[in-house]
């Protein structure tokens, strides 16, 4: 588990990833559909090799990890509570907004 691991002590990340995973996997999956078009045009296309797969995936990953961050970490600079992950993950108008975020960075990101 991410959280448990000596490595990841004091990350933020290993705080809320564990709770949130299904977040990130969600906003990737945004962010696919948002570039599948003008990129690979069909997920065969983008599962037929590893590295079509990493080339696509890994920099929308990294846009909805950084999205994510930058939402955890400003909650965090107001009054979080003991299980803000939760409080987050329920949040609709904020899951819209992050959406958006990421569906503008990563159109932003092919151009």
């Amino acid at each position: 588990m991410l959280k448990g691991k000596p490595a990841n002590q004091g990350h933020d990340e290993a705080k809320y990833l564990y709770r949130l995973a299904r977040y990130v996997t969600a906003l990737v999956g945004v962010g696919l559909e948002a570039v599948r078009t003008s990129t690979f045009n069909d997920y065969a296309t983008l599962t037929a090799s590893a590295s079509t797969f990493d080339q696509h995936v890994n920099p929308v990953l990294g846009k909805a990890r950084a999205v994510l961050r930058d939402e955890w970490r400003a909650r965090a600079g107001g009054s979080a509570s003991v299980r803000s992950e939760y409080n987050l993950a329920r949040d609709e108008p904020t899951w819209m907004r992050l959406r958006d975020t990421l569906r503008e960075g990563v159109l932003q990101m092919i151009l």
